[in-house]
């Protein structure tokens, strides 16, 4: 019986995939039961359900505690019943519940003991050693401590820098992890009795030239400046203010505290924050680990509720808060104390000189300027919520970001707890949390900028046509794609600031991960199906529809657009504007379809569809409302307009001027507007020819509109004779709507508007079509 393998992983999944596709092959005699993970969404989740692997998501933050975390991590494993407990780029620290439990093997990409901990491989690089590597090690309750299992040695190239040295130590560790792996599952490794600092046969582990060249001393480069020639162990004493080690370098606090990964602790912090989300949390770190706290305002009441010392920054400052808190940090005992760089002797000494303490955290977030603006507040409100003070202090912690930390967000609050009852944060982390608060002001400053330029004081044109002299947003990066249109182009997809909803935050609840191509056409079907009231389905190919169509169920309503043309169908995004039921999933589950999309499923919908593992099952609320603004990038620039929508009085047949024929039926005008409502999900030249409330045949994407109408009339076949056909715009000839009179169409809808209209109109009389003008045209390009 093949062994059993549970995952853990938290990222890409590189590795994860690596044992999967060693699983693949029944000669590796082992199989992943399931897969693990920390948080929710991620690739190395989408990896394992395209394999068919179960998934299970632990949150720390689900948890009341640590113990907790770690009991309900290991009652998850436990239901798998694994043989073998992998973690494959998991980034939690697990305690004794579950080390404890089941054998558990992990890779770290030194040569053990040299460089344990997070940052390995810039370790390595800093000390300036010769040889790095790869270790397979058992887990214990240290961090990499446990037994030896594997080692290879990877030279480090004198042109290596992180990311290349990182790369070639993972092209080897995947191979020696998977190999370690099969030694387990063929009997060859056994789990207890060995002691930490052992290799898997019992021996002792191997020199490490790699820790001999660390403990010799590499040129060591912390952020508080650590002396060329001295390990890590080996830094002197002493305060930021009082003076310089040999050779310019001001003295760090404590033994160890600027090590080769930068770390500096977070003694002393400054917050003020609108947001008072997750303060407990922060207040009990910084009273565990005595962190000196100055704060202002509501924000000091709040923290001092909480149980923590606060100095309130007027003490700091020596001067009020006035003009009803408009001015308060604006002082340079606050912002020398942000931007002091203290690798800078010179900043040092004037800090001392001036008695001024330096700040090694900020944590502030700003007025809620974007929420009161759509509230509908006044002008004198708004611009009270224009924050001064807090932009300037996120700037400053930025800019140092070398001595400083900076945190803007609430949902950071967990890794700053930990941060601060920890060793602080090392130089990259605090690069990062630079980046998001530049990006913080960047956002803010723009919406500030295009609230006065579209509300407050437009320009004279901005007055007369609706559009500002100045367009400011920003787009956040939400995920990678694995490529664009074509495997050579690099793509992702970015989100609005204000989050938008739409199908950019659709949630996935199965299948591979989302394409370019899948979110171009699965945006289409979502637009069309919500141009209908009726139950609605949309078969989307390559941003064309091959059917459309309204029934009383959307199963109906599925067979009949599916009917229009089965064989475009094929590997085509559906889409549906009611929750899908069981009858529909059936029906979809004998189609090869890429994506289906629906603001909901019913019970049993995602189970039967989930047998397939590679399709992508979307869940999107409706569209908000029609209207709105598109982009569209052109070389040097961006197009903007009003988004196209079915809400002027030519799009109702009761709008509508009959120009030849006799008035039809209702039911002949009900198909009609179907047909005038699918047309716009057509790309132009656009043709549809429709029956009982489905298309029955597409023309679309041609250069001249009589191609079109002969592409419709082909794919709809004998169901030409009696349909009804829409055009997206006017005829310019008689010539396309000619094609459609003679395949035996009975009515005709389209916008009019031509100098040719009365040469159609006349076409019309003389082969007895009914032909209805709407006077609007909905192109699609």
């Amino acid at each position: 019986m093949p062994a059993r393998l549970v995952v853990l992983a938290s990222g890409a999944g590189t590795t994860l995939q690596a044992i999967l596709d060693a699983c693949a092959d029944e000669a590796f005699d082992a199989r992943v039961v399931a897969v693990g993970t920390d948080r929710a969404g991620t690739l190395a989740q989408r990896r394992a359900e395209a394999a068919g692997v179960p998934v299970f998501t632990v949150r720390l933050e689900d948890c009341a505690d640590r113990a907790a975390f770690n009991a309900a991590t290991a009652e998850r494993i436990a239901g798998f019943d694994p043989d073998l407990l992998v973690l494959a780029g998991y980034m939690k620290i697990l305690g004794p519940q579950v080390i404890g439990r089941f054998p558990t093997v992990n890779t770290h990409p030194s040569l053990l003991p040299a460089f344990p901990g997070a940052h390995a491989v810039r370790d390595a690089l800093a000390a300036g050693v010769r040889i790095s590597g790869v270790t397979v090690h058992w887990v214990d309750e240290g961090v990499d401590t446990g037994p030896v299992i594997e080692q290879a040695a990877v030279p480090v190239g004198p042109e290596d820098d992180e990311d290349s040295l990182r790369a070639r130590i993972q092209a080897v560790e995947r191979g020696l992890f998977v190999a370690a792996i099969g030694r387990f599952v063929r009997g060859e490794l056994s789990w207890e009795g060995r002691p930490p600092g052992t290799t898997a046969s019992g021996g002792p582990a191997p020199e490490v030239e790699a820790m001999e060249a660390h403990a010799n001393g590499g040129i060591v480069n912390g952020s508080g400046g650590v002396m060329s020639g001295a390990s890590t162990t080996e830094v002197g004493q002493g305060g930021t203010g009082g003076g310089a080690v040999p050779g310019g370098a001001p003295r760090v606090d404590a033994p160890g505290e600027l090590v080769a990964t930068g770390h500096r602790r977070l003694r002393r912090a400054l917050v003020s924050v609108y947001d008072k989300t997750g303060l407990e949390e922060l207040a009990a770190a910084f009273v565990d680990a005595g962190v000196e706290v100055v704060s202002t305002g509501s924000t000091a009441d709040s923290l001092a509720r909480l149980g923590v010392a606060v100095t309130p920054v007027s003490t700091v400052t020596g001067f009020p808060e006035v003009l009803g808190g408009r001015v308060k940090t604006l002082h340079p005992r606050v912002h020398a104390g942000l931007l002091a760089d203290l690798r800078n002797a010179e900043h040092a000494a004037v800090l001392a000189e001036l008695d001024i303490e330096p700040f090694d955290l900020l944590v502030v977030n700003l007025y809620p300027f974007r929420e009161t603006v759509a509230s509908g507040a006044s002008e004198d409100e708004a611009i009270e919520q224009i924050d001064i003070g807090g932009p300037a202090m996120l700037r400053a912690a930025a800019k140092n970001h070398a001595s400083v930390a900076v945190v803007v967000s609430p949902g950071d609050y967990g890794d700053l707890a930990a941060a601060v009852r920890g060793s602080g944060y090392d130089l990259p982390t605090r690069r990062r949390l630079a980046a998001r608060a530049f990006a913080h002001t960047a956002s803010y400053d723009a919406a500030v900028a295009s609230w006065f330029a579209s509300a407050l004081a437009p320009d004279e044109t901005a007055q007369e046509t609706g559009w500002p002299d100045v367009l400011a947003a920003q787009w956040h990066r939400t995920s990678v794609l694995r490529y664009g249109e074509n495997p050579h182009q690099r793509a992702a997809l970015y989100v609005g600031e204000d989050g938008g909803g739409g199908l950019a935050s659709a949630r996935q609840l199965h299948g591979k991960p989302m394409s370019y191509n899948n979110y171009t056409d699965t945006d289409a079907a979502w637009r069309s199906v919500f141009d209908f009231a009726d139950p609605a389905v949309a078969v989307i190919k390559h941003a064309n529809p091959c059917g459309i169509a309204v029934a009383a169920t959307v199963a109906e309503a599925h067979r009949r657009a599916h009917a229009c043309d089965p064989v475009s169908a094929f590997g085509g995004v559906i889409a549906v504007n009611r929750p899908v039921s069981v009858e529909l999933a059936e029906q979809i589950a004998e189609i090869f379809t890429e994506v289906v999309v629906a603001p909901d499923y019913e019970p049993g919908a995602v189970e039967i569809l989930s047998r397939k593992p590679s399709i992508r099952l979307l869940v999107c609320a409706p569209p908000l409302h029609p209207r709105g603004v598109e982009l569209r990038q052109i070389s040097g620039g961006l197009l903007l307009q009003s988004r196209d929508a079915l809400d002027v009085a030519g799009d109702d047949p009761s709008g509508w001027t009959l120009e030849a024929g006799s008035p039809v039926d209702e039911a002949t005008l009900a198909d009609l507007g179907f047909a005038w409502r699918a047309v716009r999900s057509v790309k132009s030249n656009a043709i549809l020819l429709a029956s009982a409330g489905a298309t029955v045949g597409v023309g679309m994407g041609q250069v001249n509109r009589v191609d079109a109408a002969r592409l419709a009339v082909s794919r709809a076949g004998d169901r030409a004779k009696g349909a009804v056909a829409s055009s997206d715009a006017f005829f310019p000839f008689p010539d396309g709507f000619q094609v459609l009179a003679d395949a035996g169409v009975r009515a005709v809808v389209e916008p009019g508007g031509s100098v040719r209209d009365e040469s159609v109109i006349a076409a019309a009389r003389e082969a007895g079509v009914s032909l209805y003008f709407t006077g609007v045209r909905h192109f699609a390009h």
